[in-house]
């Protein structure tokens, strides 16, 4: 059994790690999205609007933020059909919002597991029921540049971290964001 929590006491509960964690490559932990090389902003500077509802409870259909109804309903996503726009830092609402599931940390016990033929993978301690937030992919978010040059760099036999996500905006614009947790990352991207 190794350290009893490879998160640094960031997150709500500790992620320990069960394996030779000498072997874990070194990497910084950061619970949340960083700015990297060629990132066109900073991801800690909030550019969404937030709504103007007032309480601890957004009402859909009224709430900005639900245009399209409730997300969740008892921590569970509704659908997954749809795109989710959380409450987030700009809105009056209150924090004890239900809009909020993604802000709410690690709700599950977890541990860093090594697998044989497999690397190191987040391997779960107890049930999740379906639809339930388990963490963010936390890292440096990097310019298309930088990503490319990253992935470019690699060997045949590195394990490759970046996510490209590609959201479709009004409009008809496209926001894409490059996250590269592989030196400066959180537990869901181990």
């Amino acid at each position: 059994m190794g350290p009893a929590d490879v998160c640094c006491a960031w997150e709500t509960l500790p992620v320990p790690i069960n394996g030779p964690w000498e072997e874990l490559t070194a990497f910084e932990y950061t619970p949340e999205l960083i700015a990297g090389p060629g990132a066109a902003q900073d991801p800690s500077e909030v550019n969404i609007h937030g709504c103007d509802c007032q309480g601890s409870c957004c009402i859909p259909g009224v709430c900005t933020c639900l245009p399209y109804g409730s997300n969740y309903v008892n921590n569970i996503i509704i659908s997954g059909q749809r795109p989710i726009l959380e409450c987030n830092i700009m809105c009056n609402c209150r924090e004890s919002c239900p809009n909020r599931e993604s802000q709410l940390g690690l709700q599950f016990h977890l541990q860093l597991c090594k697998r044989p033929g497999k690397g190191w993978g987040l391997c779960t301690q107890e049930n999740i029921p379906s639809g339930r937030f388990v963490c963010e992919y936390a890292g440096e978010v990097l310019g298309r540049e930088q990503a490319h040059s990253r992935i470019s760099s690699q060997k045949p036999t590195d394990s490759n971290y970046i996510i490209a996500v590609r959201e479709h905006l009004h409009g008809g614009q496209i926001l894409e964001t490059f996250v590269d947790p592989t030196h400066k990352g959180n537990m869901g991207a181990i």
